[in-house]
């Protein structure tokens, strides 16, 4: 699952740029992405 993990780095970055501001999001993107990437593990 490279595929999918160089993706979801990439979606993590744009939503770092975009979500400085909003932490809250931020961190729920990173709570769900943590659970996905360890799940396909």
């Amino acid at each position: 699952m490279l595929i999918y993990r160089k993706l979801l780095i990439l979606t993590l970055k744009k939503w770092f740029k975009s979500t400085t501001a909003n932490p809250f999001s931020f961190s729920f993107l990173v709570i769900s992405g943590y659970n996905m990437a360890t799940s396909h593990q």
